[in-house]
């Protein structure tokens, strides 16, 4: 019953796709698996070749963008903890600091 007046209720279909820079066309390796997806890689970083891409075990661009997403979430929580420690550094060494 709820699916059906969902359905039938003008404006609550399920959006389109969103693209980062609307003019620019998605990279067919993101395809909105990931939350917060948007289309956005307009250096295409995952496209690139190299040696580091053999090192990281990340052969397919499904497995790279795999692989970037890990390291902006390690960079991400190195980054909050050196902000929670520099000022705790400061208050603990003031003389040092």
């Amino acid at each position: 019953m709820l699916l059906l007046l969902h359905a039938s209720l003008p404006g609550l279909t399920t959006p389109p796709t969103k693209n980062w820079i609307p003019f620019l066309r998605r990279p067919l390796y993101l395809d909105e698996t990931y939350a917060a997806d948007v289309g956005f890689d307009p250096l295409k970083f995952v496209e690139r070749e190299g040696p580091w891409w053999e090192l990281a075990g990340a052969a397919t661009a499904h497995r790279r963008v795999a692989w970037m997403r890990e390291a902006e979430i390690k960079h991400s929580r190195i980054a909050m903890l050196a902000a929670a420690g520099w000022p705790l550094s400061e208050l603990y060494h003031g003389p040092l600091a």
